[in-house]
């Protein structure tokens, strides 16, 4: 979904490649790969996840339930 700028109307985000907490604002931020762009920033998850909710929706699913569903099978924690 593309994310609009004051400078030249769109950027398009390309893939979703981390996420972290920021200890100082206190958010999860999410580590976004603009198309056509090499540097990747940071972003506030709450108004990126509104945005580009499908993508964000497959990233949380691909790297946070999954491995953490496969944990707790793995200790059998139900």
């Amino acid at each position: 979904m593309p994310r609009k700028t004051e400078a030249n109307g769109y950027y398009k985000v390309e893939a979703i490649t981390g996420h972290r907490y920021n200890e100082d604002e206190k958010k999860i931020e999410l580590q976004i790969k603009w198309e056509g762009y090499t540097e990747q920033t940071w972003e506030a998850f709450e108004g990126f996840a509104r945005d580009t909710a499908p993508m964000v929706e497959r990233y949380l699913l691909r790297h946070i339930v999954k491995p953490l569903n496969k944990g707790m099978q793995e200790r059998n924690i139900t």
